[in-house]
Parts: C-alpha cells; structure tokens; sequence
C-alpha cells in the first residue's frame, strides 16, 4: 500500500502521524469518518499540503462543499509541483457535485458515502482503476451513482471540540432544493422521535411540537423556516404555515422562561417568482406576535437559492435580483420583546453567482473558472464590479437560465437513490407551484 495523506488547504503543513491532526474545524466529519475507517483497516494516513504532497502516492481531497472547489483550485492552481505531480489525487466528500471544474486538478472523484467501502477504493486508484460504480476517473466522465450508506457510522470519532456519534442520516423532508436530503437515503435518529428533521437533531411532525422538545436552559435555538412567505415555503415542500410560526413564537415567548433567548432562523431567499410581498410577508407575521414574558432576538441567516444537483431545483432559472449582502445586519423587524436581524455575514450577488456556475459548469466553463480563481483584475473589483464584468465577458445564461425536465442537465452523469424520473416529476410541481409554468 503506497503512501495516502489528506491534503489540507494552507502553504505550510508538514506530514504527521498525529492521530488526531485537525482540519481546524470539527465541521469536517465525513473526512474524520474516512480517516477513521481506513485506519480500522490497517491503512494509516498523513496530512500534507500543497508543498508536501509530493511526498506520498495518493492524496485524498475532502469537498465539504462548492466552496471547497475554489479552495482547491486557489491552492493547486499555479502550483507547478501539482501540474506536474506523479500521485494520484482523488476528490469526494458532499461538495463533489460537479466535476467540470475539477478536471486537470484531479484524478479520481468518488460520489457520496466512502466509509464502507474507502479501503477498497484507494486499492483502486493506487492501481489505476475505477471500477466502482460511485468512482470516476475524470480523463473519462461516465454516469455513476452516489454510494449510499446502509447504516450509521458505528464508531465514536475523537474530534474536537468534542467526540461525535452519527446518530441519524439523511431527512425524512424532501425540501425540493436540498441536495442533502436528495443525496442521502433517510436513516433515522436513535430515540424516541422519527419524523420529519427540522431542529438541532429533534424530529417532530410539526415546527410548533419541535420546538418544544427543545432544552428551555439553552437559550438559543436554531431553525430553518426556508422561505420568507407561505407560497414559498409550500411550493418548495416546506409545508410551514404563517400560523404555525405566529403560534410558536408566542408559545416560547410565554412559556420559555428565561427573560431573554436568542433565536437563529435560516431562511433561503431568491427563489424564481419571489417578491418584496413575499419578504414583506414574513414580517407581518412577526409583528402580529403577541409577546409574553421571554423576549426573543432573531438572527435571521438568508441563503439564496442554489440548483443543487440531483434535486428539483436544479431545473430552475436562478434569481439574482436580491444582493442580501447589502442588506446585511439591517434590522428586518423591531416590536416589543421581538427584534429580528438580518446576519451580518450575507452573501452577494456575485458570490451567489459563483456557487451557480459551480454548479452547473460544463466542459466549455474552464476559462470562466479561471478567470474567477485567477484574474488579479477582476480580485481588484468589489463584488459588485465583479458582477458587471463577468456579465459583460461572459455569456452567463447557461448558469442562469431554466432547464427543461426533458434535456439533460450540466450534472447529467449523477443517479442518486431517487429516480431521475421522479425528481423530474417534482421539478414540475415546484415550477407549477412558483408560477413558472400554468
């Protein structure tokens, strides 16, 4: 068995046995799971950089997400030690979604759940072979399927802050844009609930009855409401009423009991169809509230849709009117005991952008990417400028633009555990439901 390390994104990181070496995050668990894994079968793993990874045969990129792509190309992409290298690169983990923009930086990519069968796969590229159904060798695209785990990862991992147990897979929901809950067969938590997961590892049919399962000496809680008025949430099958929400913040405002919480609401934003009305919705509700003794503080966290592969989304046309970055830390509502604030850390219309064409690149977006990763020009520009130049550039509409259930998408090589058929048949529900279509 040849020499394997983990590559970490910095310029300076020596190899270590270290059993515990960190990615500075405990974020990171599908990569402490392959670790784990591979050392439960004899096969013991280093961590390298750019610099150092030419000291082993295979280095293994974890993709936590798209953002890891860029990362990866920012680091690898000028590096002539990498253009040049003799090890074999493999790429996988829940931000491998797109291989297009991985191409010439990597070798292999491997799609979904690694940990069962990780041994066997490395045996693979070390021998140069990609015969597995979820591994691809990206000098020669083929359809794949995302490995999917059949049960949950039986060990403890010694992570930090603290050891992690995976104690449920997946979501019973099927939120039309979450790649998560695509990408994941349901395996549910051990405990007494077992519906729909909606908050902080509690499931429970209804957002009101999650809500008051929830630990009342935290003082924070976490909850995703995933679109700004009613038409939203039900057309993206996030069947959360503005009753319910009204119901639930006056139910923890009079029976919480501490006289302050703070309350971390996600939200996604910019769907196709999606209004002032539609944003301005969401603040009646909460100023319709009738507040009892605990006075809650919301955090409110907009992400702007993104058409994730293997979900119904991925058929949508993308909304870029709403830059949430400029309208960061703005106070969204302010009434007695309820004061809701949009986060301070918001995304931009270019930063959306950028997660779009990661998304949906192609073999013809390499100078696209390039110019993103690249350009010293365009890293002058504020996000705005950026915005504009690319526009003005780039033809951007095959990002942008809405994809027929009937013609293949950029990501056209994937096949999750659900039917490509029946996401299809979704993705006319959601477009029926936004309006798009009669």
């Amino acid at each position: 068995m040849g020499k394997i390390a983990f590559l970490v994104f910095k310029n300076k990181v020596k190899p270590s046995r270290r059993k515990n070496q960190s990615f500075d995050w405990s974020g990171n668990i599908g990569a402490y799971m392959v670790i784990d894994a591979l050392r439960r079968t004899g096969i013991e793993v280093d961590f390298c950089s750019v610099a150092t990874a030419k000291l082993f045969d295979l280095v293994l990129i974890s993709m936590t997400s798209v953002h890891d792509t860029i990362n990866l190309l920012c680091s690898v992409g000028r590096s002539r030690e990498w253009a040049n290298r003799t090890f074999k690169v493999l790429a996988g983990g829940f931000g491998c979604q797109n291989i297009y923009p991985l191409q010439g930086y990597v070798d292999y990519a491997f799609f979904g759940r690694a940990e069962n069968v990780i041994g066997k796969i490395v045996q693979l590229v070390l021998d140069g072979s990609d015969d597995h159904e979820s591994l691809m060798r990206l000098d020669n695209v083929k359809p794949v399927k995302v490995c999917q785990a059949t049960e949950l990862y039986p060990y403890t991992l010694d992570v930090k802050p603290c050891a992690f147990t995976e104690n449920s897979l997946g979501c019973a929901n099927k939120c039309y844009f979450c790649h998560y809950s695509f990408a994941r067969k349901w395996i549910p938590q051990k405990g007494e609930f077992e519906g729909a997961l909606i908050w902080g590892g509690y499931q429970q049919e209804t957002f009101h009855d999650v809500i008051k399962h929830a630990d009342t000496h935290l003082g924070q809680l976490s909850t995703a409401i995933d679109g700004f008025s009613e038409r939203l949430r039900f057309a993206t099958n996030k069947r959360i009423s503005n009753a319910e929400i009204k119901e639930t913040i006056e139910w923890i405002s009079n029976n919480w009991g501490p006289a302050k919480m703070g309350l971390n609401l996600y939200c996604i934003g910019n769907y196709p169809t999606e209004t002032e009305d539609d944003r301005s919705e969401l603040a009646e509700i909460f100023r319709s509230c009738k507040m009892g003794r605990t006075a809650i503080s919301v955090m409110m966290k907009v992400f702007p849709l993104i058409p994730a592969a293997l979900t119904p989304s991925a058929y949508l046309p993308v909304n870029l009117d709403i830059d949430w970055n400029q309208r960061r830390g703005q106070v969204y509502v302010d009434a007695p005991k309820l004061r809701v604030k949009l986060s301070p850390f918001l995304k931009s219309r270019y930063s959306h952008l950028v997660e779009v064409i990661l998304e949906r690149a192609t073999v013809d977006s390499q100078r696209l990417i390039e110019t993103i990763c690249f350009s010293a020009k365009l890293k002058r520009l504020n996000s705005g400028e950026k915005l504009v130049a690319l526009q003005k550039t780039f033809d951007l509409t095959p990002y942008l633009r809405e994809y027929s259930v009937d013609e293949p998408l950029p990501e056209w090589y994937f096949e999750g555990y659900m039917p490509r058929e029946t996401i299809k048949i979704m993705a006319q529900k959601f477009k029926k439901d936004l309006g798009l279509i009669p």
